[in-house]
């Protein structure tokens, strides 16, 4: 709330200043957010199951390489990744001021910080490793 020149008079100059916080609650803008995240959760779910049914079932007899089984690592930590950042919109942890929802909102940053890193490592050490020749042209580096 802001007041220019109202209330206190006392003021030697004759103005004062009144501010106020008022929080309002807007979780419910996120709502389709949380719905997007959830189909990007089923779409890479989906996407890690089949490519695990195809590699360790269907293509088990053919000619494969373990590169095609360490590509299921993409699918399978971009789905834990969304099923993280849904859990965040989820709980909305900026809504509540108790001590869990701190709690649980500093668990699901360390769990977000911890996915990122195993997933960008994995995922780049794989493409270097294809870029060098691994399970292509040779079978161990």
């Amino acid at each position: 709330m802001y007041s220019w020149n109202a209330g206190n008079q006392t003021d030697p100059e004759g103005v004062y200043f009144e501010f106020s916080h008022e929080y309002i609650d807007r979780c419910y803008l996120l709502d389709t957010m949380k719905w997007f995240y959830l189909l990007f959760i089923a779409i890479f779910a989906t996407a890690s199951i089949v490519w695990a049914l195809f590699t360790f079932y269907l293509w088990r007899g053919t000619n494969q390489n373990g590169v095609q089984k360490w590509f299921l690592v993409i699918p399978a930590t971009k789905t834990l990744e969304e099923i993280e950042k849904s859990l965040y919109y989820f709980t909305c942890p900026w809504n509540v001021t108790t001590t869990a929802i701190y709690i649980t909102s500093f668990a699901q940053q360390i769990m977000e910080i911890l996915i990122v890193i195993c997933q960008s490592t994995i995922i780049n050490s794989i493409f270097y490793l294809v870029a060098a020749g691994w399970g292509t042209t040779m079978q161990q580096i």
